[in-house]
C-alpha cells in the first residue's frame, strides 16, 4: 500500500507539468485562430471598399447619360435654331463616348480582379473555418485533458491527505528519541524501545536506564533489528516526497 502510495505522489509534479504544457498549447492555438479571423476580417473590409467604389462610378456615368439624352430631347424640338449646339453635342457625345469606352475597359477589369479576390476571399475563409474547426476541435479535447488532470491532481492531494496522520505517525516511529533524527541501524534493548546503535552506546557510557522509560538495564548492546535499516530508508523518501507536496 505504502508503494503504491508513493508512485501516485512522485507522479502529481509530472502531471502538474503536463496540464500546464496543455495550456500553454490552448493559448498558442488561440491567439494563431484570432490572427486568421483578423486577417479574413481586414480582407472582407478591403473587398467592401472596392465595391462600393465601382457602384459610385456606375452612378455617375448614368447621370452622364441621362443628361445627354436630355440635350437629344431639346435638340429634336428646333434642329435649325439648335444646329450649333447640335455640333458641340456631337462633339461631346465623341468625347464621352470615348469616355465611356474607357471608363467601361477600365470597370471591366476591376470586375474581373474583384471577383478574382472575391474567390480568394471566399477559399480564404473556407480554409479559416477549416482551421477553426481544427482548433475548436483540438481546443475541446485540450479541455477535456484539463479537466481530466486537474480531477487526478484533486485525487491524489485527497489521497496524500488521507494518508497524511499514517506517514507522520510512521515517522515519528523511525525517529531516534536520543538524537531526534530518523534511526540508522536500528537496534532494539530489553524493555522493546528501539534506538540508534551509536546513540545506545553514546547513553550507556553514562546512563544505565532506558532512554525512553528509564527502566533500569543492563549496559549492553542492544540487539540490531535486520530489516528496519531498509524500512526506515523507505520511510524516509516517502515523507520527504509527501513534504514536497505540501
Amino acid at each position: 500500500m505504502d508503494n503504491t502510495a508513493g508512485d501516485h505522489e512522485g507522479s502529481a509534479p509530472i502531471l502538474g507539468q503536463l496540464a500546464g504544457q496543455l495550456k500553454a498549447t490552448k493559448a498558442a492555438n488561440d491567439w494563431t485562430l484570432s490572427c486568421l479571423i483578423d486577417q479574413a476580417d481586414a480582407a472582407l473590409v478591403a473587398h467592401q471598399a472596392t465595391v462600393n467604389d465601382v457602384q459610385n462610378r456606375e452612378e455617375v456615368y448614368h447621370m452622364e447619360l441621362q443628361a445627354l439624352k436630355d440635350k437629344l430631347v431639346c435638340l429634336e424640338g428646333n434642329p435649325s435654331r439648335h444646329f450649333d449646339d447640335m455640333k458641340a453635342t456631337i462633339n461631346d457625345l465623341r468625347l464621352t463616348n470615348t469616355h465611356l469606352q474607357n471608363s467601361y475597359r477600365l470597370l471591366l477589369k476591376m470586375h474581373t480582379a474583384t471577383r478574382v479576390e472575391h474567390q480568394a476571399l471566399r477559399r480564404l475563409n473556407q480554409g479559416v473555418q477549416s482551421d477553426c474547426d481544427w482548433l475548436r476541435a483540438n481546443c475541446n479535447e485540450l479541455q477535456a485533458t484539463c479537466t481530466v488532470l486537474e480531477n487526478l491532481r484533486d485525487s491524489l492531494t485527497q489521497e496524500v491527505e488521507s494518508k497524511r496522520g499514517v506517514i507522520e505517525a510512521l515517522a515519528e516511529f523511525c525517529r531516534c528519541v536520543v538524537c531526534t533524527s530518523f534511526m540508522t541501524r536500528p537496534c532494539v534493548i530489553e524493555c522493546g524501545h528501539v534506538f540508534c546503535s551509536t546513540c545506545l552506546d553514546t547513553w550507556f557510557d553514562t546512563h544505565a536506564t532506558c532512554p525512553l522509560c528509564r527502566g533500569i538495564m543492563s549496559p549492553t548492546e542492544g540487539r540490531p533489528i535486520l530489516g528496519l535499516s531498509e524500512v526506515i530508508s523507505k520511510m524516509v523518501g516517502a515523507h520527504a516526497e509527501y513534504r514536497d507536496l505540501l
